[in-house]
């Protein structure tokens, strides 16, 4: 999904437009900038010509131009995920299609969806005969070796808020991740083969609960380890983390888990000097919250 379109422009009308951001004239330069972005997808031909042109005002103008277009269009599919989300119950798919769209923020190239689509069942194909039938404590245990053992996922040591521990992608290719990202893929693979699983949010922080006739919580960024109530709650009341009860403990669904993660991008973000994609972040992020 781009950008609302007002009518759609001339070729020549978008030419003239791109070659006028590079003009001396602030005002003019702004203008037009405005109305190639309002244009959306009719601008990039136009802008994509002009990143390559001799000119190094116009080419740096329209690269930057290229990025802002690329962020815009990335906001609406995110404004177009969360109205999806908040008009109706979460459908299955619903936390991978977010997912891949936060993989591709920032990256006009996106994501190879088939790809990981394939992995995700693989592993899941792998899993399912080990779990069917089985009860929560030993399915959860398996959960935790397919990924864990087997595949050597685990949290990231270092560089803790760098993006690429966040974007699903790269949390494949890498074998580690944060909290939120890992978490997210365990709940992608355990459904898949059948479980019933859920996030559970701890302040800053997540685990997966696998449900059953006695729930069990695993920490996929400690190794996929199985957790307590009760460590839990000591996690909760450590430094600053006042008052706690198990009653806190609950099931969050994947529209805040997808919060989550963009709470952590952010933070990655506000490690750099990128303030359009910070901005672009946040905005995102008011859609998934409104």
């Amino acid at each position: 999904m781009g950008l609302k379109e007002e009518a759609l422009p001339s070729s020549t009308a978008v030419q003239a437009a791109v070659r006028l951001i590079s003009d001396e004239d602030t005002a003019v330069a702004q203008t037009c900038r405005s109305q190639l972005l309002r244009w959306g997808e009719a601008s990039r031909p136009a802008l994509e010509g002009a990143a390559r042109e001799n000119d190094a005002r116009l080419r740096s103008r329209a690269r930057s131009l290229l990025l802002s277009l690329d962020l815009h269009v990335w906001c609406e599919e995110m404004r177009s995920l969360a109205e999806s989300a908040h008009n109706r119950t979460l459908d299955s798919d619903f936390l991978l299609r977010g997912l891949l769209l936060i993989a591709e923020f920032g990256r006009p190239g996106g994501v190879d969806e088939y790809a990981i689509r394939c992995t995700l069942d693989d592993w899941a194909d792998d899993l399912l005969p080990r779990v069917r039938g089985r009860s929560s404590l030993t399915a959860a245990r398996h959960l935790a070796n397919q990924l864990s053992a087997i595949e050597r996922f685990t949290g990231c040591r270092e560089g803790y808020y760098r993006s690429e521990n966040l974007l699903l992608d790269e949390v494949i290719r890498q074998r580690r991740g944060l909290p939120s990202a890992l978490v997210a893929l365990y709940l992608l693979v355990a459904r898949r083969a059948g479980l019933e699983a859920h996030a559970v949010r701890l302040p800053e922080y997540f685990l997966v609960r696998i449900h059953g006739r006695r729930p069990v919580l695993l920490d996929p960024f400690h190794g996929g380890r199985s957790v307590t109530k009760a460590d839990c709650l000591r996690y909760m009341r450590g430094p600053g983390g006042g008052a706690a009860r198990s009653a806190q403990l609950v099931d969050v669904d994947d529209l805040d888990l997808l919060c989550g993660l963009l709470d952590d991008l952010q933070r990655a973000f506000s490690r750099s000097y990128e303030g359009e994609f910070r901005a672009a972040l946040r905005r995102s992020r008011r859609y998934l919250s409104v």
